[in-house]
């Protein structure tokens, strides 16, 4: 539904978002249900603890924050999407990148000007 207005909703869509966490299974078309996101987000964890476990516990873990929201809530089980939806990230800060803070900016300039 990316750039469309919560008015502009398809009803099959309206639908679904009133009924997926009832039925977690059901997709909305051929996008991603709230129990594959679970799956996914429990395939992640399972990822990163062995990493954790190889490595050391000082990972950074990047990703999008709805998935990194069900990974702070898997207990939550497929309902996590929900929090996590509507969770707000105090910690996180959102800014402009600027070119000029880029590490080697000046040489990324010389470069792109060539």
């Amino acid at each position: 539904m990316i750039g469309r207005a919560a008015d502009d909703y398809p009803p099959a869509y309206i639908d679904w978002r009133r009924q997926r966490v009832q039925n977690p299974a059901v997709a909305f078309e051929d996008g991603e249900s709230l129990a594959q996101l679970h799956d996914r987000a429990c395939r992640a964890a399972e990822h990163v603890s062995a990493l954790a476990r190889s490595y050391g516990s000082g990972l950074l873990v990047v990703s999008h924050k709805l998935l990194l929201g069900v990974l702070c809530a898997l207990d939550d089980g497929p309902v996590a999407f929900e929090h996590a939806a509507r969770a707000d990230w105090g910690f996180a800060e959102i800014r402009s990148f600027r070119e000029t803070d880029a590490p080697h900016s000046s040489s990324f300039r010389s470069a792109r000007q060539s």
